[in-house]
């Protein structure tokens, strides 16, 4: 329903919305696209796709960003994964027969902290835990 209120009010409005599904424009899959196209592999039978999302986005978007609690947000198959759901249907010039979609905020809560470090999520420091390094929102750029 959302969507079509922002849909009726674009109209209202006089105004464009769209979605930017930016990777089928970088250089990589473009290159992909034409290998596939060209069949020098041979014919694609199947793809499996995982969306693996780093310790940095993880612990700044997901553990205490925009996407911490699942009633205030959407799922990650369609918040992040949408861009790649969108560059599969582009490569293979098919439609999805089946998509499934796993993952959790399970761990990275207070309960499974280490008892080392002091579980701020709504401070400065969050652990890693067990590796021994301590994330900041000051310092991850520096780390990285």
């Amino acid at each position: 329903q959302e969507c079509l209120d922002i849909a009726a009010l674009a109209r209202k409005m006089g105004k464009v919305v769209g979605v930017g599904h930016v990777l089928r424009y970088h250089p990589y899959f473009k290159k992909m696209k034409e290998v596939l196209e060209e069949g020098c592999l041979g014919k694609l039978i199947s793809v499996n796709h995982v969306e693996a999302i780093g310790i940095e986005r993880m612990t700044h978007a997901f553990v205490r960003g925009l996407w911490r609690r699942e009633e205030e947000t959407n799922p990650l198959i369609l918040s992040k994964a949408c861009h790649d759901l969108d560059l599969l249907v582009w490569l293979t010039g098919k439609l999805c027969r089946q998509v499934a979609s796993f993952g959790s905020l399970k761990w990275f809560k207070a309960d499974n902290a280490p008892q080392v470090y002091g579980w701020m999520c709504g401070g400065e420091a969050v652990s890693l835990f067990g590796l021994g390094f301590v994330f900041s929102q000051k310092t991850l750029a520096e780390a990285f």
